[in-house]
């Protein structure tokens, strides 16, 4: 739901003297969505809420259609409310709608879902294949499940043409761009292999930013595991914020280790299984730790 209350919209508002309405100005997580989206396109907005990503790419004439939909009659009508006052009805049509449901395949080329927890954009994209298969491109911002979700969209056909991290309010947002590899079947398919990151033959035709996308990956699990976790991209391009986000995961992942260590006390039967819980956490926290410290070595 792009127009969450974490990173909503600053806002437009009147000038204090003209009455003349500013420019839409989006959060910093919801601008990185916006950038990515092809000029020209045709957008559809999942979970628009407020709608301020439509009336932004329509103000800065991105796109020349939006339709904005959510779930929820209430976000929908306040959307209806600000794109009346920007008369931009012409442009901009809402409806109510769980998931794409409502929408047309075929009636967008966009899909834009940020927001949202990655199984449920996950079960969004799923549910209409037929559907997901029309658009030229997603642009996706899951807030949790972040490496199943990239695996998902691995596994489901989709290659990434662009990733971005965002530093906001005290939490770290990733974005990625992707489109379905049309060499594959539909999200589902048999064929689809989970785990493998399938290499798109004439792929750099295809779309503009294709060069970015990774390349064929074998044979590493940890290749796969960190470009699941952290964006392929993103490590690639060994991206500012994604430094700085490793760091903060290497310091909290460290300081919850002592803390662990720092309990063990007598235990009983009950308490002796937690234990087993805890040295098995320990051992998952440190492999993280020593796949970040490599990384940021090779950055050094």
């Amino acid at each position: 739901m792009t127009g969450m209350m974490t990173g909503l919209v600053t806002g437009p508002v009147t000038g204090p003297m003209t009455g003349v309405m500013k420019k839409t100005v989006l959060s910093k997580r919801l601008q990185a969505a916006a950038d990515m989206v092809t000029p020209g396109n045709r957008v559809c907005d999942v979970g628009c809420d407020h709608g301020w990503v439509s009336i932004y790419l329509i103000e800065q004439g991105i796109s020349e259609r939006a339709i904005a939909m959510d779930i929820r009659r209430g976000p929908l009508e306040r959307a209806d409310q600000h794109i009346r006052e920007r008369n931009l009805n012409s442009y901009i049509e809402t409806r109510l709608s769980d998931g794409i449901k409502e929408l047309r395949a075929g009636e967008a080329d966009t899909l834009i879902i940020a927001g949202m927890g990655g199984r449920l954009m996950k079960d969004i994209i799923s549910a209409e294949p037929t559907k997901t298969a029309k658009f030229q491109e997603l642009i996706l911002q899951p807030q949790s499940e972040i490496p199943e979700f990239r695996r998902f969209l691995r596994s489901a056909g989709y290659v990434v043409g662009a990733e971005e991290i965002v530093f906001e309010d005290g939490k770290y947002y990733f974005l990625m761009k992707v489109r379905l590899d049309v060499a594959k079947d539909l999200p589902g398919a048999a064929k689809a292999q989970p785990g493998v990151a399938k290499d798109l033959p004439g792929a750099a035709k295809a779309r503009p930013d294709a060069a970015n996308v990774l390349p064929a990956m074998t044979g590493h699990a940890d290749a796969f595991n960190q470009e699941d976790r952290w964006g392929g991209l993103l490590l690639k391009q060994r991206h500012p914020v994604l430094r700085q986000y490793l760091c903060r995961t290497l310091d909290h992942h460290e300081d919850i280790i002592r803390k662990i260590n720092n309990g063990n006390a007598a235990m009983n039967a009950a308490e002796k299984g937690l234990e087993l819980r805890k040295h098995k956490r320990i051992r998952e926290l440190q492999e993280e730790v020593d796949e970040i410290e490599r990384i940021l070595s090779e950055w050094a």
